[in-house]
């Protein structure tokens, strides 16, 4: 073989190897743009669906925020009110007072009086009470005066050291034009009076 048919075929075997390398060279440089290209596009696509969800969060919230101003319109003035429409808790009863409480300390001391103007009217340690007895052997609710059936009677609510009359404990008491009760430490004198007065506090 000739120098010149050799020298042509090293030729012909570098240009297929250089072909081979430059098309291999394309290929991964068409696939890094592919790639490239699917990334961008599904980059796009993910933004494209949070501004929608945000969009439909928006609408939410402004439909949300229309509702509850229509619901929270103040009522049109001048409408009377109908009963029921506000609960009444704790009424009391006013009455012309029939019974006054005289109460007397352990030195038959004179503390303070009371007139039974109202029903229900309690009496015990706590300063709610409508008569306050400060000693540690009254219950924080001790004791209430109610109206029942025509009499006036006290009722003990389940006190520990409870009410004494007549020499023995009670769990109720009528009150009547005269008569004298225990409840703690303290002797209460019952009268009967036909005055009016406010609810008293020792």
């Amino acid at each position: 073989m000739s120098i010149i048919s050799q020298a042509a075929i090293v030729l012909l075997i570098v240009l297929t190897v250089a072909i081979i390398s430059y098309a291999n060279k394309g290929l991964r440089y068409a696939q890094e743009e592919g790639e490239h290209f699917v990334d961008e596009w599904a980059l796009k696509q993910a933004k494209i669906e949070e501004q929608k969800r945000r969009i439909a969060m928006e609408r939410s919230r402004s439909e949300d925020h229309s509702h509850n101003r229509k619901t929270q319109q103040p009522k049109s003035p001048g409408r009377n009110p109908v009963p029921g429409d506000v609960p009444q808790k704790n009424v009391t009863h006013k009455i012309l007072s029939r019974y006054r409480l005289t109460v007397k300390d352990e030195e038959k001391k004179v503390i303070c009086t009371a007139d039974v103007d109202h029903y229900p009217y309690t009496i015990g340690r706590d300063r709610s009470n409508d008569l306050v007895l400060d000693d540690i052997y009254v219950a924080r609710k001790h004791g209430v005066i109610l109206e029942e059936n025509g009499q006036t009677i006290l009722r003990d609510l389940g006190s520990q050291n409870g009410i004494y009359a007549g020499g023995k404990q009670v769990a109720e008491y009528l009150l009547q034009k005269e008569g004298h009760l225990y409840i703690g430490t303290y002797e209460i004198i019952v009268t009967e009076t036909g005055h009016r007065s406010q609810p008293t506090r020792v």
